[in-house]
């Protein structure tokens, strides 16, 4: 099964976040994670609904 492609926003930036990369307390915009990871608004819309159900 292919991951979707919200999902590896979810993951990439959950590690970023465990690993110390980007501080927990960083307010993170939608428009510069556009730019950065090169996805449209609706996958970090997605993307940020799923991680707030995740389990970190």
């Amino acid at each position: 099964m292919a991951t979707s492609l919200h999902a590896h926003v979810v993951e990439h930036l959950g590690s970023r976040i465990v690993s110390g990369f980007i501080p927990a307390d960083t307010i993170l915009l939608a428009a510069d994670l556009e730019q950065q990871l090169k996805v449209s608004r609706s996958v970090i819309r997605e993307a940020c609904a799923c991680s707030r159900s995740a389990v970190w």
